[in-house]
């Protein structure tokens, strides 16, 4: 388990659960935000192309997590 940081340990634990491989060390916040009440976290896991939105409700005191698989890039140019 990933010491107090609570949107690493969400991840983790669903990975986990969910048969994923996956190292700790390869779990990483990107972005983060306080926003209407809630705290955002955008979670990265190398290897993979899963990525997180762990929200904390400061409200209610509760953690949601959604779960998200990247399906494509597209390169938009200028001209």
């Amino acid at each position: 388990m990933i010491m107090n940081n609570k949107p690493l340990n969400i991840v983790a634990k669903y990975l986990s659960e969910n048969n994923y491989n996956y190292l700790e060390k390869e779990l990483f916040i990107v972005w983060s935000c306080y926003i209407l009440g809630n705290r955002k976290y955008l979670v990265g896991c190398e290897g993979n192309n899963l990525y997180f939105e762990v929200t904390y409700n400061t409200q209610k005191d509760e953690w949601y997590l959604d779960v998200y698989d990247k399906i494509d890039v597209v390169v938009i140019n200028n001209n």
